[in-house]
């Protein structure tokens, strides 16, 4: 588990464009927010992605 402002290891990931990227190809240069959505049709995170959608303005300010 990462603390707040703790530096998350690179990893690469697949777009559903087929794109892949790197953590680090935004390193540095863009603040980076990782969000997770473990489960679909869940009321808990249902509830959470709103929250998050929610806090985007925000978010982008700081």
């Amino acid at each position: 588990m990462l603390a707040v402002g703790e530096t998350a290891p690179d990893f690469p990931v697949t777009l559903s464009s087929g794109q892949r990227i790197a953590l680090a190809d935004y390193r540095g240069k863009n603040p980076v927010v990782l969000f997770f959505y473990p489960a679909d049709f869940t009321q808990g995170c249902t509830q959470q992605a709103c929250a998050f959608r929610d806090s985007y303005a925000a978010l982008k300010e700081t």
